[in-house]
This record gives C-alpha cells, structure tokens and sequence, in this order.
C-alpha cells in the first residue's frame, strides 16, 4: 500500500515535456511561486524511468512470441469512410434516381457544417442550458447563434461559480478549525479501478527494476 501512494505522489513528475499540468498545478504554483522548482533536473523521474525501462525489457525477454499476423480475407477491399460526403453522392449517384440524388446531396451539403467545432460544442451549451429549470439564462445577441449559446453557458457558470465561492471558503475555514483540534472532514474521492491499476503497474515495474539492478525492491531512491 505504502508504494501505491508513493506512486501517486509522483504522478506529475512523469508527465512528458510541453504537455500543460492540471489547472490546480497551476493555480497553486501561481500563489506560492512553486512553479520555479519545475525547472530543476527530474533526478528521480530518470530513475523511475530507468526502472520500469528494465522491468519491459525482462517481461518482453520472458514473454511468449506472438502469432504470426494473418490478414483477414477482405483485407485488400478499399476502406469504406462513413463520414466521407464523396462516398455518400457517389452511391446515391449510382444506385438512386436523378430527384432521390439532389435530395441527398442537398441534405448533404446543408448539413456538412454540424462537423465542426463550433457546432459541437454549441450542442453542448444548449444541451447543459436547457436541464436548467429553475430561472431563466440570458443569451445575448451575436451574428453567430452557436458562439451566443457558448458565451451564455461561460458567463452562467462563472456566475455560479462566484456565487458558491463564499460558501467555499467558509467551509475551507470551518474545514481548518476542525483539523486543529484533531478532527478530520476531507474525504478524498476514490479513484477509479483503471486508475489504481495503472498506478499498481508502475509501482511493480519500478520494484522489478530495482530487483533486476541488485537493489532493494523498496522506494528508497
């Protein structure tokens, strides 16, 4: 157990280069300045990496060979694109009426416009507004209907958000009193089975390593 919570801890020095750390990250080293210490060497990410580099490569030494690959019987048939509009007229061309065809293509073409972004997340918007039952949501004028619906669900949420924010630091306060005379009230969310098995993983491999390099198999690195 100690070295599955020991594997959690270490999760964001794992992260590869240039990816974006999680937004607490970020708000938290914004107001401490903690920031700085991400540009020191990761010393113990290398030889976390060089741990679970030797624990794949005794598994792969000790695995089976796999089968030998055989294609399916179809696989020199063209591939078949779904989405692709082209594929759609070509058929309806080929296999429908002249006035079957223009009705397709029409339909076609009006909605090719619903696989963009924008679409999308509009969709969403309206969706996430509309289970709201209990007061009305502003949508303010805009020449596109879909960044209108976007805008409104930001400014509703942020809305909420400032609205909750006093409740939050009074429970935070509250939350702080308790622990100083001994009394807990966090309750950490239980992480997925995905999660833990992922973590478990690593925390193996690198013990693994640490066995296949003559050390201990503990965490003491």
């Amino acid at each position: 157990m100690a070295g599955l919570q020991w594997v959690q801890s270490v999760d964001v020095g794992q992260m590869d280069e240039g990816k974006n750390l999680p937004g607490w990250y970020e708000f938290h080293n914004s107001r401490t300045g903690n920031g700085a210490l991400l540009i020191l060497p990761d010393l113990r990410g290398q030889l976390e990496r060089q741990y679970r580099d030797l624990a794949r490569a005794e598994k792969i030494k000790n695995s089976p060979p796999a089968p030998p690959y055989t294609p399916p019987p179809d696989a020199d048939k063209p591939y078949l694109n779904y989405y692709d509009k082209t594929v759609h007229l070509e058929l309806a061309r080929q296999i429908e009426n002249k006035e079957m065809f223009n009705m397709i293509r029409e339909y076609v073409e009006a909605t090719e416009h619903k696989g963009s972004w924008e679409y999308e997340r509009a969709q969403e918007s309206f969706t996430y507004l509309s289970d709201i039952k209990d007061e009305l949501i502003p949508i303010e004028a805009h020449q596109d209907f879909r960044m209108a619906l976007i805008s409104a669900e930001n400014k509703y949420r942020a809305k909420k958000i400032a609205e909750h924010l006093p409740i939050a630091l009074e429970l935070y306060h509250t939350n702080k009193k308790l622990q100083e005379i001994g009394i807990s009230t966090y309750q950490e969310e239980s992480d997925s089975s995905f999660d833990i098995h992922i973590r478990q993983m690593y925390a193996d491999d690198i013990l693994l390593g640490r066995k296949l390099s003559g050390e201990p198999e503990d965490f003491n690195f």
